[in-house]
């Protein structure tokens, strides 16, 4: 992408994290880069994903998305000495990435240092505050798509027909009967929506830079 354009470039990740050396490379790649980086992350940003995420020049996150930050780990196994020799690199590369969380958040290494000794799981919302990401990513009112879903609520089963389905599940898991639950109808709210589609402006970014180099090639 890189190679056609200087145009912003997104991110879409969701990750058990990997490799931290590997990741590092994305790292260095796009604070090397030119061209602004946005990140959205959904459903799960952990280990090596958190350290992509922070150093986006815009990050984003869904609502629920799970977010854990560690230190850095890697396995070995061998003799003593390479274990020494092992640790003290460890030491020297776990220095590394909390001055990348700190560089790239409200708070200081010394922090990061005591905080992610452990899987430390965060929310979207106390992301935002420690300053790991811009915003969480909004819900669109989805009142407009759900003309025919709101038939289905107007017709609210009975108590009895409640009750009955009820219990039945109960007994399914082993519950006790008479189990009491109150129908709730969601209410939808409405609202202009106006649909996201990005394809066409994209392919003709794609086939401006295509032309540029092909221009460049015959200029050659």
């Amino acid at each position: 992408m890189l190679d056609f354009s200087n145009a912003p470039i997104e991110i879409h990740m969701r990750s058990w994290g990997g490799s931290p050396h590997d990741m590092l490379a994305l790292y260095d790649m796009i604070q090397e880069s030119s061209c602004k980086f946005i990140f959205y992350g959904r459903g799960k940003l952990m280990s090596a994903a958190t350290w992509i995420m922070c150093g986006c020049d815009e990050r984003y996150v869904s609502k629920h998305t799970r977010i854990m930050l560690h230190d850095g780990n890697d396995e070995f196994m061998g003799k003593q000495t390479d274990f020494q020799i092992y640790a003290d690199e460890g030491a020297r590369y776990q220095t590394m990435l909390n001055e990348i969380y700190a560089e790239n958040s409200f708070y200081p290494k010394k922090f990061w240092d005591n905080f992610v000794r452990r899987d430390l799981y965060i929310t979207p919302e106390e992301a935002v505050k420690m300053g790991l990401i811009e915003n969480i990513i909004p819900y669109k009112k989805r009142g407009n798509f759900r003309r025919t879903r709101a038939r289905t609520f107007a017709n609210v089963p009975t108590k009895t027909a409640v009750k009955r389905l009820i219990n039945k599940l109960g007994r399914r898991i082993k519950l006790p009967d008479n189990i009491v639950v109150d129908v709730r109808i969601p209410k939808d709210q409405f609202e202009k929506i106006d649909n996201y589609n990005n394809t066409e402006k994209e392919e003709n970014l794609l086939k401006e830079a295509a032309n540029e180099i092909e221009h460049k090639k015959d200029s050659e």
